[in-house]
This record gives C-alpha cells, sequence and structure tokens, in this order.
C-alpha cells in the first residue's frame, strides 16, 4: 500500500492549484505573451513597462520591475503573479512569497529559445498549452522565414548599439539582448570585445568602425533628437555618424524579448541599406 500512496500524493501535487483567476504580471515581454495567449481576461495588473498592446495600459500599475512595492500588488488581491528574475528588489519577493500567493518567476529571455520557453512555461500556467503550442510554431515560421531572407545577404552590416538613455552612452556588448538582437537581424555586433554594457571613449568609439547605430526609443525620441547622437564624442567619425546611418527602435520591441521578437529583428533586418 506504501508505494500506492505515494503516486496518490504525487498526483495529488501535479494537479497544484485551481486556475489563476487574478493575475498580475511584471516585465513588459510577460505582458504581451498573456496577451498573444489570449489570456489577458485574468489581468487585474502590470508594471510600467507593459505598455504592449495598448489596452495593457487601461490596467492598474504596480510600479517598475526592479523596484517593485508588495503592497500595490497585495491590494490587487491575485492568486498569481508572474514575473522574471529580474524583479526586485528581493526582499519584496520575499514579502509576496510569504503572503501565499502563487509565484511563477520566469528566467528573463534574451534569445530566441528564451522566448519560446517562457511562452510554454507560462501557457502551462494558465491552461494555454495548445495556444502556446501554436504561438511558438508560428514564431518558429517567422524565424525561418526571416533566415532565408538573411541568407540573401552576402555582407553583414557592421552595427553598434548604444544605450543612450539613463547617464552616459553605452554600449552593448556580448551577453545583451542587444547583441542577440543584432545577430538575429543577420548583422555582426562590433562590440563583442566586452561583456555586458560600457561607455566607450571616442577613441574606442571610432575604430569600431560601426556601419550603423542602433538606439532605442527612449534614446531618441524624435527625428529631431538625432542630433544628439551625432553630438556623443567619436560618433560624426565614424561610417555610421559620416553616413547619417542611425536607426531607432521602440526599447519594448528592440529589447524586450517577448512574442515579437522575430517581428523586431526582421524590422531591423529590412532597415540595412
Amino acid at each position: 500500500m506504501r508505494p500506492f500512496i505515494i503516486l496518490m500524493l504525487l498526483a495529488v501535487a501535479s494537479i497544484g492549484r485551481a486556475a489563476p483567476e487574478r493575475l498580475v504580471v511584471v516585465g513588459g515581454a510577460v505582458n504581451e505573451i498573456v496577451y498573444a495567449l489570449g489570456a489577458d481576461d485574468l489581468l487585474v495588473g502590470n508594471c510600467v513597462s507593459s505598455y504592449y498592446p495598448p489596452e495593457a495600459n487601461r490596467l492598474p500599475k504596480v510600479g517598475y520591475q526592479r523596484m517593485l512595492p508588495a503592497e500595490g500588488i497585495i491590494s490587487l488581491n491575485p492568486d498569481l503573479v508572474i514575473l522574471t528574475d529580474k524583479a526586485g528588489p528581493p526582499p519584496v519577493i520575499r514579502q509576496l512569497e510569504s503572503t501565499g500567493v502563487e509565484i511563477l518567476k520566469l528566467d528573463a529571455a534574451e534569445t530566441f529559445d528564451g522566448v519560446l520557453e517562457n511562452i510554454r512555461d507560462i501557457g502551462a500556467k494558465l491552461g494555454k498549452a495548445d495556444e502556446a503550442a501554436a504561438l511558438i510554431e508560428k514564431l518558429k515560421t517567422e524565424k525561418a522565414a526571416l533566415d532565408a531572407e538573411r541568407a540573401e545577404v552576402e555582407n553583414k552590416p557592421r552595427v553598434l548599439f548604444l544605450l543612450t538613455h539613463g547617464g552616459a552612452p553605452q554600449a552593448g556588448g556580448k551577453g545583451t539582448t542587444a547583441d542577440e538582437m543584432i545577430t538575429l537581424s543577420g548583422a555582426e555586433n562590433v562590440a563583442v570585445e566586452f561583456q555586458g554594457y560600457k561607455p566607450l571613449s571616442p577613441e574606442e568609439l571610432v575604430e569600431l568602425k560601426p556601419d550603423y547605430i542602433l538606439t532605442s526609443s527612449t534614446g531618441i525620441q524624435a527625428p529631431g533628437q538625432l542630433k544628439n547622437v551625432l553630438a556623443i564624442p567619436g560618433v560624426a567619425l565614424t561610417p555610421a555618424g559620416k553616413n547619417k546611418k542611425f536607426i531607432e527602435m521602440d526599447s519594448l520591441l528592440l529589447l524586450g524579448f517577448g512574442p515579437r521578437v522575430i517581428e523586431a529583428a526582421t524590422e531591423l533586418h529590412r532597415s540595412y541599406e
């Protein structure tokens, strides 16, 4: 009887909690996945980075994902909170866990495969496994089409991503979502001699010789702001600066790594002349 009892306990554990009815999400990509799976009717709140699709802005905001207030989340009475390992601070996450609210914690996607994994995990948790499988197949088809389009290009453009908001401009090196997006788009990231983000001296920037300089919409908010990029010491002496080859994209689309990841990579790929 003992093995039978153990099997029964495992079966009960596998059932887990009831399907969520009140969902709070933290992270723009997580929010987009929930909408893409058609589970947005469960949402009672999200974070300030959850601004796509536009209707997501109608929900109560629980703050910025790295500086969450526990009270703001608890006040929405969720039975499930989905967030990533970028969410914090840690004491707030521990406080949420101590309330008994169920938390699904994901690794923030930084690759195409990471996006697929998060779609699969969120779909399973929300009872949307079939919708998740269909979305994954759609993204794989989109990527195959992009790969075919990329194969027709002989010479890879040299691209530098500059993070131009929040202090001194910083270049996106290896291990960043900017690096992964540049690669997905079929280009070469010129800043691969270092990991993460770092500021560059004018001399370093010139030596990289980027054909294009890529930045996010929070860095350049209007065409007239391009002069701010040109004003960065060294930019005007690069091929990108001399030829005014600047590409600006929405931050969440470009760096969010959600269900629009291939849409973003395709848009970037087609921005190269």
